[in-house]
C-alpha cells in the first residue's frame, strides 16, 4: 500500500547489495592471505584497479538517483481503499536500470530508463484527503555492487480523496416530515402518485388528472384526486471521535502502544465503512440521504446523491463534533462503537 499521510522528508539510504557483501569478503580474504606474486608492482595495479572499480561501481548509484528528476503529470482523484490506481510520472536526467515505486507499495517497476514517461501503480491504504506522495527511486547499476535508493515528496496535481471500504448494511429509512417532506427528489410529481378517489370535474382542472375509465362509465367528466406523496430518508450521523485517546490505559511499552493505535484506526475505519454501507444501501433504495460529519473545516451537513458524493464526503471526514441532523429526517448515529438508531430528529 501506498504511503500518503504525513510523508517524511526527502532522503537517501545507501548499502552494498549481496553481491557486492561477497565481493568485498573475496577481495579482504585474498588480501589478507597476501599470495605470493612473482611481481608485486603489477598486483598493486591489479588491487588499485580492483578499488576503483569497486569505488565506482558503489558511488555510481547513488549519483545516478540523485541526478534523475521526477515529475508528476497525471494522478487520480478519486480511489477507495485498496483500489489500484495509477501515477504517470516523468523521469528526467540519463540513466537506466531504474527502480521506482510509491513509498511501501510493494508494487516495483524495474530497469526504467530515463528520460521517459512511467505509469506507476498506486494503492492506498488508508482514508483520507491527501496533496503528496512519497515515491521511492532506486539503482544499482552499473555492477549490481551497491544499492542506492532515494525517497521523494511530491506534490500531486489535484487532490486525491480516498473513501472507505463499503461494509454491507441495512438501511431503516423512514417518512421525511415537515417541511422536509417538500423538497422532493428529482423526477417524483409535486401532486402525488398514487389515486385517493375521483370527483367531478371543474373549471381549471389540469387535462391530465381525467379519469377516463370513470368519465367513460358515468358519462361526465372526473379527476383523480392524488395521494400526496411521501418522501422517504435517512440522516446519517458519523462521529469518528473516541472516548478515550490512544495510550491512555498503562501499557508499559512502545509495543503494546503502537497496538493500541492500531486497534484505535481499525475501529475509526470500520465505522466510516459501515457508514458508507447504510448510506449506499439507502440510496439503493430510492431514500435520499443526509450525512453529517466534522470536518478539518468544522461540521458540515449536507445531503449526499450519488456514491461519488458520498465517497468523497466520507474521505474527508474527520474526528470531532459532527453537525446535527436536520429536523425531520430519520436519523441513525454512527460511532468507532457501534451504530445507533435515534429514531426522527426534531
Amino acid at each position: 500500500m501506498a504511503s500518503l499521510r504525513r510523508p517524511a522528508k526527502g532522503k537517501t539510504v545507501f548499502r552494498p547489495t549481496i553481491f557486492g557483501l561477497l565481493l568485498i569478503a573475496v577481495l579482504t580474504t585474498t588480501f589478507l592471505l597476501g599470495f605470493a606474486v612473482a611481481d608485486p608492482t603489477a598486483a598493486a595495479l591489479v588491487w588499485a584497479g580492483l578499488a576503483a572499480v569497486a569505488a565506482f561501481g558503489a558511488l555510481w548509484p547513488l549519483i545516478t538517483v540523485r541526478s534523475v528528476g521526477i515529475e508528476i503529470l497525471s494522478a487520480p482523484t478519486d480511489l477507495v481503499v485498496g483500489q489500484l490506481g495509477s501515477l504517470q510520472v516523468k523521469l528526467t536526467g540519463r540513466a537506466s536500470g531504474l527502480t521506482l515505486r510509491c513509498s511501501g507499495s510493494p508494487l516495483l517497476l524495474a530497469d526504467l530508463v530515463s528520460p521517459g514517461l512511467v505509469q506507476v501503480p498506486l494503492e492506498v491504504s488508508t482514508r483520507g484527503a491527501y496533496s503528496s506522495i512519497r515515491l521511492d527511486l532506486g539503482s544499482d547499476a552499473p555492477f549490481g555492487i551497491a544499492l542506492a535508493l532515494r525517497t521523494r515528496t511530491l506534490k500531486l496535481p489535484r487532490r486525491l480523496l480516498v473513501g472507505p471500504v463499503t461494509l454491507p448494511q441495512t438501511a431503516r429509512v423512514g417518512d421525511l416530515v415537515g417541511p422536509q417532506s417538500l423538497n422532493l427528489p428529482r423526477g417524483l410529481a409535486a401532486s402525488g402518485e398514487s389515486v385517493r378517489s375521483v370527483r367531478p370535474y371543474t373549471s381549471g382542472d389540469p387535462q391530465h388528472l381525467v379519469h377516463w375509465p370513470s368519465t367513460a362509465r358515468l358519462g361526465s367528466l372526473v379527476v383523480k384526486e392524488l395521494e400526496p406523496p411521501v418522501a422517504t430518508g435517512l440522516a446519517i450521523v458519523l462521529d469518528l471521535s473516541l472516548t478515550s485517546e490512544p495510550g491512555s490505559s498503562e501499557a508499559g511499552s512502545s509495543e503494546a502502544g503502537s497496538s493500541e493505535l492500531g486497534a484505535v484506526i481499525s475501529r475509526v475505519e470500520n465505522a466510516a465503512s459501515r457508514a458508507a454501507g447504510l448510506a449506499e444501501n439507502a440510496l439503493a433504495n430510492g431514500a435520499r440521504v443526509m450525512l453529517c460529519t466534522a470536518q478539518p473545516d468544522g461540521p458540515v451537513s449536507a445531503e449526499v446523491t450519488s456514491l461519488l458524493h458520498l465517497r468523497r464526503r466520507l474521505a474527508l471526514a474527520v474526528a470531532g463534533m459532527p453537525a446535527a441532523a436536520p429536523k425531520g429526517w430519520p436519523t441513525v448515529g454512527v460511532t468507532p462503537a457501534v451504530a445507533v438508531e435515534t429514531g426522527q430528529a426534531r
